[in-house]
């Protein structure tokens, strides 16, 4: 049903099926904002580390620090992100979260090695490392150009979720003022 109501402060006729129509109705779907905004949310950033200090990262998970119990005596586990400090090439440290990938450049390409990874340094210099895609690999350390390990960015995060949603936020709003 269409109704008209006569705008007092502007003076003239405005469709409010038509207005609200076109602030409640997306060229893109809420389930599409859902799963874009999910997919954005988990913002990594890749730091360089030594390739000695990776098995450092072995064992890296959240752990249980207590339980919660529910008024129907349901429990549930609180859980406290653990982190590492390793060193960066340079000598300065950097704090790890989570479950980390890592990435190893060598002169023969780049390998990436998912969560969650498990590396030891073995006797004679080199470093084995595995990860849940990738089988274990054994590589020289003088091989070794640069190490990066993953871990989570609060900034690319926030902004990810922030943007999206001031301009939507813009978007509706003039939509709105040029269909009033």
């Amino acid at each position: 049903m269409r109704t008209k109501q006569t705008g007092e402060d502007i003076g003239r006729e405005v469709d409010m099926e038509k207005c609200l129509g076109a602030v409640t109705r997306w060229p893109i779907g809420p389930r599409a904002w859902a799963v874009a905004l999910v997919v954005l949310s988990g913002c990594y950033s890749w730091v360089p580390v030594r390739p000695t200090e990776l098995p450092l990262l072995n064992d890296m998970h959240n752990e249980v620090a207590g339980h919660t119990v529910g008024p129907n005596g349901q429990v549930t586990p609180i859980l406290r992100n653990n982190s590492r400090t390793l060193h960066r090439p340079d000598g300065r440290t950097v704090s790890i979260a989570g479950e980390p990938s890592v990435r190893i450049h060598t002169a023969g390409g780049t390998l990436e090695f998912e969560r969650p990874v498990d590396s030891s340094l073995q006797p004679g210099q080199s470093l084995t490392i595995a990860g849940s895609n990738r089988a274990q690999v054994t590589i020289p350390l003088h091989e070794i150009e640069s190490a990066q390990a993953s871990r989570p960015d609060t900034t690319k995060t926030m902004l990810a979720i922030t943007l999206p949603a001031a301009g939507a936020a813009v978007i509706s709003s003039v939509l709105l003022l040029l269909l009033l």
